[in-house]
């Protein structure tokens, strides 16, 4: 594990095992980049591409946080939201949304209780660490 305040700051103490983060997203340019950010910090890196995966995914390794699109082909993001967070396995999982979707009041509102942030692309990958690394910390509070 990196010496580095940034992986310490959002990765466990030595000897145990890394935090996992559920990058989920239909554009495979946008979950590779975030896959090199996040794994450069120390998480380990689970990647999705449909609204399914996703819920699939999250169930599977329970993640410490899901950062993940809401315009899904198969899947409409705030049913992804419903099904995780009504399931005792992914309840407790902090979403973050980082979605190509105007950033409006009323979907604030929609998302407003399954969603710990709020994001819009284009993106800056090193704002969506720092916001992703905020939400972490709250969560361990």
């Amino acid at each position: 594990m990196s010496d580095s305040k940034n992986t310490k700051e959002i990765s466990r103490k030595e000897g145990e095992k890394k935090k996992k983060i559920l990058i989920s997203d239909p554009e495979p340019f946008i979950r590779d980049t975030l896959k090199i950010k996040f794994a450069s910090k120390g998480l380990q890196v689970i990647m999705a591409n449909t609204g399914r995966d996703t819920v699939r995914m999250a169930a599977k390794h329970t993640p410490a946080i899901i950062l993940m699109e809401i315009d899904y082909q198969d899947l409409d993001g705030f049913r992804i939201c419903q099904l995780l967070k009504g399931h005792k396995t992914t309840a407790h999982i902090p979403i973050v949304v980082l979605t190509k979707l105007d950033d409006t009041p009323e979907r604030r509102f929609t998302f407003g209780p399954y969603v710990k942030e709020f994001m819009t692309k284009p993106f800056s990958p090193r704002e969506v660490a720092r916001a992703t690394e905020r939400v972490i910390r709250e969560e361990q509070k």
